[in-house]
């Protein structure tokens, strides 16, 4: 669907595709291009209502992002999604939970996209370990399809921060799907930032069905951190990035090009530089929650 948004944009535009990438590009977007339907296959990227198209580039990823991207019309057909194998089914779910989540934690958060974003890890939470198992349960992939939806008008509206942002050089170096590399950098990014949205990390949890009645907001925060850690596990994703075979020789390099993006990292509650980038993967590496 990003290329297909790009590809409909450029077709009425000069140059390439790299002359409009949000780092280096030197080209501006003028025009809505050819028509664009969109139908995701996925309960993931939430792709069909944003303004995004992500590129991978050598080493790391890149967007084109602008209004003219934006779809003239989104299907969003749940049946399209029943054939999804479970490791496909998994990855692309907690794609779409870590837009909602980050999205609730964004500083460009707002009552809108809160009630969005609460519901998109509702409803994601609560069917993707069903829709990973069985995969022809009709009531969870309906689910995942509604979340993964709510989920991209949030994080369209409030953004993405830091797990993307360090997704991404995970996706340009070792070539790991977007919703791995997502899934097993969650845990350790919010587990880094928990103390600046102890509140909001409260409510996550009480969206994925955790009783917090009896616990502290700090409390509260760091069980989060565990449920999410114990979601990405449960769905057979890798909990540490030995399991994806990178090597820790790897972690600067990844520090490096996460650092680049600023667009991203901008919208965390707490300031992310460079040696807590390293941190993170250095945390993601060994599977230790560390915070700052």
């Amino acid at each position: 669907m990003d290329l297909a948004k790009l590809a409909a944009v450029l077709a009425t535009h000069e140059g390439k595709a790299a002359d409009y990438l949000n780092l280096t590009g030197t080209r501006e977007i003028s025009n809505k291009g050819i028509p664009k339907i969109l139908i995701p296959t996925t309960s993931g990227t939430g792709s069909e209502v944003t303004d995004i198209a992500v590129l991978s580039l050598e080493t790391t990823k890149d967007v084109v992002t602008h209004n003219c991207l934006l779809a003239d019309v989104a299907i969003v057909d749940p049946e399209l999604t029943v054939s999804l194998p479970p490791k496909v089914t998994a990855a692309t779910g907690i794609d779409a939970l870590t837009h909602a989540i980050e999205s609730y934690v964004s500083v460009n958060a707002n009552p809108v996209t809160d009630s969005l974003a609460l519901q998109a890890i509702r409803l994601i939470s609560g069917s993707i370990r069903t829709a990973v198992n069985e995969g022809d349960h009709k009531q969870a992939r309906s689910d995942m399809s509604y979340g993964s939806y709510l989920a991209g008008l949030a994080f369209f509206n409030a953004g993405v921060a830091g797990v993307h942002a360090l997704a991404y050089p995970l996706g340009g170096q070792f070539h790991i799907s977007h919703g791995e590399s997502n899934a097993v950098l969650l845990p350790y990014v919010m587990g880094y930032i928990r103390s600046s949205c102890e509140k909001r990390m409260k409510d996550i949890l009480e969206a994925m069905g955790v009783s917090s009645n009896q616990l502290s907001q700090q409390e509260a925060s760091y069980k989060c951190v565990e449920e999410l850690k114990r979601l990405v596990a449960d769905v057979n994703i890798p909990l540490n990035l030995q399991g994806f075979g990178i090597t820790q020789e790897a972690l600067d390099s990844l520090a490096d090009d996460a650092i680049k993006q600023q667009r991203i990292l901008a919208r965390s509650p707490m300031p992310l530089e460079r040696d807590d980038i390293f941190t993170i993967y250095q945390s993601a590496y060994y599977g230790e929650i560390k915070e700052k």
